[in-house]
Formats: structure tokens, C-alpha cells, sequence
């Protein structure tokens, strides 16, 4: 359904000479993309409103998608695979955070960034069928990965450190970071979710 939707839009396109016969299938493909992000935040966005879990939900998506983005990970075969997945991963993490681990959360938040750390360093990034890595990409997109969860472990410690009441944000932010960091795992990367 959604490749029928991301086809007709692409189509209207082309009519209109905003893309080329050549190019369709990138186009769709890209359309098909959009259509599925729009659709799983929007449903993660509805969950979230309805547990009253907004802003942590933002924050795990933000610091999942920011490291997912230069480092890759697993995909679904199915986008009802993936919706519920993404959904159930994030809200399970955020609530392990708000309730299973709220009085030891100066333990997790270390931990959290320490494993992703080093799960990005021995890892990132992860070539998929959807996303091929030319030697030069690989490199790019090594050093981006590793930049990423460096920068935002240093202001999750620092904001950490400087606004002890954000506690519970920023081990949200640590355990998206680590979410996304195991999705590079060899046990979890080689299989489809």
C-alpha cells in the first residue's frame, strides 16, 4: 500500500517534469522512506501522548535517530515489523528508565554510554541492503559515528553533571545511544528483524 502511494505521488511528479523516467525509482524509493518515518514517529508520538511520555520519547528517538543516521544498524523485512519494534524498544527502554531503574540511574547512565561507545567504536557503521558502503564511505561514516556518540556522551555527562534534576533525560538520551548501538551487533545486525 505504501509502495502503491509513494509510486502514484512519484508519478504525479514525473507528469509535471519535477523528476526524471531515469530517476523514478529513487524517487519512490525516497517517497516510501518519508511515508514510513512519518508514520512510526506519528505512532510512537500518539503512545507517547498517551502514557504521558512525550518528552522522553523525544529524547530517546532524537539520540537513537542522531547515531542511527551516520552509523546504520538492522531493518525489518516488513514496515508493521519495524513500527512495532521501534515502538515496543522505545517504550520499554523509557520505561526501564523511569521506573526499573530510577534509584540507580548514576550506575546505568555510565554504563549506557560506556557500552555504546564502544559498540560504535568496534562496529559502526553497518552496510545493509539498503544502505551499500564503498571503502570511502565506510571511513566517512566510521568517523562520523564515532563523533556522534562521543559529542553526545560528552554533553549527556556534562549536562548531567552541571543540572542533576535532568538525571532521567539524559540516561533516556544514554540508553538511545546504546538502543542504536545495538542494532550494530554482529548477533543482531546479521538477522532481520
Amino acid at each position: 500500500m505504501i509502495n502503491q502511494f509513494s509510486s502514484y505521488l512519484v508519478n504525479i511528479m514525473k507528469e509535471n517534469n519535477v523528476v526524471e523516467e531515469k530517476d523514478l525509482d529513487w524517487y519512490i524509493y525516497g517517497t516510501e522512506l518519508f511515508i514510513i518515518t512519518i508514520i512510526k514517529y506519528l505512532g510512537l508520538f500518539i503512545i507517547a501522548v498517551l502514557l504521558g511520555w512525550i518528552k522522553e520519547a523525544f529524547i530517546y528517538i532524537l539520540a537513537f535517530s542522531i547515531l542511527r543516521n551516520q552509523a546504520g544498524g538492522v531493518h525489518s523485512d516488513s514496515f508493521l515489523r519495524c513500527f512495532v519494534v521501534t515502538n515496543l524498544i522505545t517504550i520499554a527502554s523509557i520505561y526501564l528508565v523511569k521506573y526499573v531503574f530510577i534509584n540507580i540511574l548514576y550506575i546505568i547512565l555510565p554504563l549506557m554510554i560506556i557500552l555504546s561507545i564502544i559498540i560504535v567504536y568496534k562496529y559502526a557503521p553497518i552496510d545493509t541492503p539498503n544502505r551499500t558502503l564503498d571503502e570511502v564511505e565506510i571511513l566517512k561514516y566510521k568517523k562520523r559515528s564515532r563523533v556522534v556518540v562521543l559529542m553526545g556522551s560528552i554533553i549527556i555527562l556534562i549536562l548531567t553533571l552541571t543540572i542533576n534534576s535532568i538525571i532521567l533525560y539524559t540516561t533516556i538520551a544514554a540508553i538511545g545511544f546504546f538502543g542504536e548501538a545495538v542494532t550494530l551487533t554482529p548477533p543482531v545486525a546479521r538477522r532481520k528483524i
